[in-house]
């Protein structure tokens, strides 16, 4: 091709999209463009563009032409005026902790990882969530320089490949050595550099964040499907499955997860083990007889399934416990048996290194201990007294196999199974605690029915349209949100032939309550 027409590319590369190519390696290109169409002419038009395509993939450094102002890593303070273009060779979102980006990409994430600081009280729900921030390496092929995305630039993302080339334009302040982009600055041109896709994936990024061994590339993406494809996948695969499958699916995520040392906060609420096997024991003794259900009904829409209301209350028992890993049972002070233990006091252990004579009167002063005793038993069973006085007990007291009603101040810790229809009536296995002891406890159809704002019957028929069906969905949700904050005054019904006893009512404490409770430790400590 004549030496114009090569001059006519290099002229519209720097005019069109502001490339600045040398000329040798201008020329080189077009005559390597020229063997590979294989003797059939070149438009001027089509050459320009077969030139742009060849610039993308070309890693800048290669080039060594500098469009960056000199030292502008060094200055302190700085517009950058015009237009220029520059390449791209690793971002990162400093906006999220390295770590949870490194799990999520990996698909190990779990309900934990979302436990920050972030997820703390302190998060009013009118304040705006931290938005994204991307920290970019840029280079012009000779000099290097860090980019901020300083407002929100859609055109960026983690997903660019390494080697894109970007259009930056004027005016751009640079401070300390880094270029503050907005939405306005960036143009992404496109392209790649086969050498940095090898070294610069968004995997080593994050592993030379956090200081980690770089995994080899075929260890980032399972068998080539992006994680984005395999989330949006998950769902349809989990909808197909009846409830045996789901259950043994679920199963096995929990033993994988256990594996890889990672557990998710509804795992973690679920998980047998306790602060010791003494200190928790579900009311299903034998004293209780032989638990009695009604016949369950056919109802797979009435299901609320457990992960869902669980990880809810998870994450919200992370928010008021604090950040950390593993969300423990708060340590009870008691444990449940079928007779209320009285507390003793401590014994007295005579030192090894001193050695006491005996008094003359030391049988007299046996009988005057022995007197103390007797009355500090009687204390105890004064104040044993007290505690299940109005306004309510605690569930130490409560007795196995005994038929009573009782009321405790106690709150939710976890739900133990799904939400059922059965009879024509709701029900939900949860586990309750007021500090004293665990016991797990069923809601009964009442506290569902006001939760939900329909009862069973009502919602099976309400399914049978649209309407009907969304104001269910509208309940379920609103039974969600109570359930994470279920902390009140509990009326709680044994009888014999229930497993576990029935909560029947769950209201706020009112003023009288608080006064009856005031009356009752001002009695305790008159009695002390």
């Amino acid at each position: 091709m004549a030496p114009d027409a090569v001059q006519t590319v290099g002229s519209w590369l720097r005019s069109h999209w502001h490339v600045c190519v040398p000329e040798g390696w201008l020329q080189a290109c077009v005559e390597w463009l020229q063997q590979e169409a294989g003797g059939r002419p070149l438009t001027l038009p089509q050459l320009q563009q077969l030139v742009l395509e060849q610039w993308l993939q070309t890693d800048l450094r290669s080039l060594g032409m500098s469009s960056l102002p000199a030292a502008v890593s060094e200055a302190e303070k700085t517009h950058l005026q015009g237009s220029l273009c520059v390449q791209l060779d690793s971002l990162l979102d400093v906006s999220q902790p390295a770590y949870t980006q490194l799990q999520r990409l990996r698909g190990s994430e779990r309900d934990n990882d979302l436990i920050g600081a972030a997820t703390q009280v302190t998060q009013r729900p009118w304040e705006a969530a931290p938005s994204r921030m991307l920290m970019l390496q840029l280079t012009d092929g000779v000099q290097s320089v860090e980019a901020m995305e300083y407002r929100p630039v859609p055109q960026l993302n983690t997903r660019l490949p390494a080697g894109t080339k970007l259009l930056l334009r004027g005016p751009i302040t640079c401070r300390l050595g880094v270029l503050l982009l907005g939405p306005q600055n960036v143009q992404v041109l496109g392209g790649e550099v086969e050498e940095l896709l090898h070294t610069n994936t968004q995997a080593h990024v994050l592993c030379r964040a956090l200081g980690l061994p770089e995994e080899e590339p075929a260890e980032e993406e399972a068998e080539g499907v992006p994680p984005e494809r395999a989330e949006e996948a998950a769902p349809g695969a989990v909808e197909d499955l009846d409830d045996l499958e789901l259950m043994a699916s679920l199963e096995a995520v929990e033993e994988s997860s256990l594996d890889s040392g990672y557990r998710s906060a509804s795992m973690v609420s679920r998980a047998p083990s306790r602060p010791s096997p003494q200190q928790h024991f579900p009311l299903e003794d034998s004293a209780w007889g032989s638990p009695s259900y009604a016949p369950e009904e056919d109802f797979p829409d009435d299901d609320i399934p457990l992960e869902e209301l669980d990880s809810v209350l998870s994450q919200h028992m992370s928010q008021e416990m604090g950040q950390g890993d593993v969300l423990p049972h708060p340590e009870p002070t008691s444990t449940i048996s079928p007779q209320i233990s009285v507390p003793r006091p401590l014994a007295y252990t005579r030192s090894p290194e001193r050695e006491y004579s005996p008094h003359p009167a030391a049988s007299e002063r046996a009988q005057q201990r022995r007197h103390r005793g007797s009355d500090t038993v009687s204390e105890v069973e004064h104040a044993v007294v007290a505690r299940d006085s109005p306004p309510f007990s605690y569930l130490l007291n409560l007795e196995l196999g005994v038929p009573r009603e009782i009321r405790v101040h106690a709150f939710v810790v976890t739900l133990k199974g799904n939400m059922r229809s059965a009879g024509g009536s709701w029900s939900l296995d949860v586990c309750l605690s007021d500090g004293s002891a665990y016991v797990d406890a069923e809601l009964g159809d009442g506290v569902l029915a006001e939760l939900i704002g329909f009862s069973a019957a009502e919602a099976r028929a309400l399914r049978r349209n649209p309407e009907g069906q969304a104001q269910v969905t509208a309940g379920i949700q609103r039974c969600q949100r109570a359930l994470v904050d279920m902390c009140g005054i509990m009326t709680l019904r044994t009888e014999p032939q229930r497993a576990r006893p029935l909560v029947l009512e769950v209201r706020s404490a009112t003023q009288s309550d608080c006064l009856a409770l005031q009356q009752r430790v001002e009695l305790r400590r008159a009695q002390c």
